[in-house]
């Protein structure tokens, strides 16, 4: 039998961390899916469920992963900006809020539908790449609090020009 190329050896001696409960649980899944994680888990020896896990050891997880993998529809898209504000690219669905706060090439990589065989090729896009941590805590902190307060005070400012146009519209025309 043919020993599989180096790439594939070292794929399988990473270790994969599962943090939440993921969707299956919010819907009535129950517990036969994560009992199927645990049983690959025991298995090959490179999943760890972590469950659900308290805001220090999120952010540890965060820290410490080479990329965040999400497969399920997620209406904002806020697990890749966490990701993102410790640098790390996304792996993620093409569709919900990825759409909105992940760019392709720059903070992750897509792929079209959750199967497995589209999930381990685009994570295998990913591992070949060098992120550029910088472009992608760039990208997340377009989606911060001084970002957003920033461009409220814009749009307030740019609607109540627009209403004082419409109450005096001859103000409005000799302001042009």
């Amino acid at each position: 039998m043919r020993r599989p190329p180096a790439a594939v050896q070292e794929r399988r001696r990473r270790r994969r961390g599962r943090a939440g409960d993921g969707p299956h649980a919010r819907r009535g899944g129950g517990r036969a899916r994560p009992r199927a994680l645990a049983a690959l888990a025991a298995r090959t020896g490179t999943v760890h469920l972590l469950g659900r896990v308290d805001d220090a050891t999120l952010r540890w997880v965060y820290r410490n992963a080479s990329a965040l993998v999400a497969a399920s529809y997620e209406d904002y898209g806020l697990t890749p900006l966490e990701a993102g504000a410790f640098g790390r690219p996304s792996v993620v669905l093409r569709d919900g809020g990825y759409l909105d706060t992940v760019v392709d090439g720059v903070t992750g990589v897509f792929f079209d539908a959750p199967r497995a065989d589209l999930v381990a090729a685009a994570v295998e896009t990913a591992a070949a790449r060098d992120w550029d941590e910088d472009a992608v805590t760039a990208h997340v902190a377009t989606f911060g609090r001084d970002r957003f307060t920033a461009r409220l005070r814009a749009v307030v400012q740019e609607a109540s020009g627009r209403s004082a146009a419409v109450r005096d519209p001859e103000a409005a025309r000799s302001d042009r």
